[in-house]
């Protein structure tokens, strides 16, 4: 007999028994669904928290002050000091943080202030909605111009270009010289409502010859481990052990990393669980429709048929259970992903190895749990 003969018989058996034939499959169009998804939408959720930790440089290292001590022991000199004695620096700055209401025209807007230096822009991939960022000159001659964030210009401006006008903030008068556009980042608390001066102009007007963090680049991956620990080193040595502490972006990326492909090996054996249950339900529909044919296979067995024939045929049936449910749990996959794209707003791309593993898989279910059925 034929591998066609055999495919249409099976298929003709599965048509005659729909409703179980659908509830049969279930399972493993459950199982084949949740793994396309989980596998698709948990890449494109490693993706986007690279992307986003990746805007404010990757290889980065945060010192700051530790709670427990002075918080104005940094200084701007301390840049300088670390860029003399670490080798293999990319960029240094100093950033500080204040909270301040900035006014124009009768309208004020309370937002985070950020003082710090051009370097920034660079760093963190800043880009400008209107004008520029903060310049060499700003730093180097203290002047008063101010980069509002997007949100800050829409409530005091609106519409109109905010270049040029002028705010004021804590009595000081302050000369818009950009607008930074909203990209729109997952880590909206981190970066949105953000204004920026420069880190001289921040010292003269909250009156502070402190900065609040001094962050690190590295060009290389490799280098950051050992730039860390000579930078923390150094600054221990000159305010005293327990004065400072850090944060390294390498390190948290590779955390949210480690826990996103837990989620998906979890939620991956789920899946895998949903498809063995769904073949031992092939197995059991199998088996009674061995036991409801027993007279056809009686009278086939009486015509000649071979052993080794009912057996494939059964086989066969069991195999197309198994590949139907792949095939509908695979098409199911793919427009729930898509769904779930427009629903969290990520990038998701469908993995072609979920699909694959999916379909083998499912035919190695119907054939190790048609088996059973087919012997007997």
């Amino acid at each position: 007999m034929q591998l066609s003969e055999y495919i249409r018989m099976s298929l003709s058996e599965i048509r005659r028994n729909l409703v179980r034939s659908v509830l049969t499959i279930l399972g493993i169009v459950i199982g084949v669904c949740a793994m396309i998804m989980v596998l698709s939408v948990g890449d494109a959720g490693q993706e986007s928290v690279y992307n986003e930790l990746e805007k404010f440089g990757i290889n980065r290292l945060f010192i700051y002050p530790n709670e427990n001590v002075d918080k104005d022991i940094l200084k701007r000199s301390d840049i300088e000091y670390l860029s003399e004695h670490v080798s293999r620096i990319d960029e240094i700055l100093p950033q500080s943080f204040a909270t301040a209401k900035i006014t124009y025209n009768g309208k004020s807007e309370t937002t985070e202030i950020v003082g710090t230096t051009e370097v920034l822009k660079d760093v963190e991939n800043k880009v400008m909605a209107e004008g520029r960022f903060i310049n060499e000159n700003d730093v180097e001659y203290a002047r008063n111009s101010i980069v509002l964030s997007d949100a800050i210009k829409e409530t005091l401006f609106g519409n109109t270009s905010a270049l040029g006008e002028t705010v004021e903030m804590n009595g000081k008068k302050l000369k818009v010289v950009g607008v930074e556009q909203n990209t729109k980042p997952l880590y909206t608390s981190i970066t949105s409502a953000k204004s920026y001066i420069s880190i001289s102009a921040y010292e003269e007007i909250f009156q502070t010859a402190s900065v609040g963090e001094i962050s690190i680049t590295v060009a290389n991956s490799s280098d950051m481990d050992s730039v860390a620990q000579r930078s923390v080193d150094l600054l221990l040595d000159k305010y005293g052990s327990n004065s400072i502490k850090t944060m390294n972006l390498a390190e948290e990326a590779k955390n949210a990393e480690n826990i996103l492909t837990i989620f998906k090996l979890v939620i991956g054996a789920i899946a895998l669980i949903s498809l063995f249950v769904g073949g031992i339900g092939i197995m059991n529909i199998m088996l009674v429709t061995v036991r409801e044919r027993t007279k056809e296979i009686g009278i086939r067995k009486a015509l000649g048929a071979k052993n080794s024939v009912i057996l494939k045929q059964f086989l066969m049936e069991s195999i197309l259970y198994a590949l139907i449910g792949s095939v509908s749990g695979v098409a199911m996959g793919v427009l729930l992903s898509v769904l779930a794209e427009k629903a969290i707003g990520l990038s998701v791309q469908i993995s072609l190895f979920s699909i694959g593993a999916s379909v083998v898989f499912s035919a190695i279910i119907g054939i190790l749990f048609g088996i059973i059925p087919a012997f007997k």
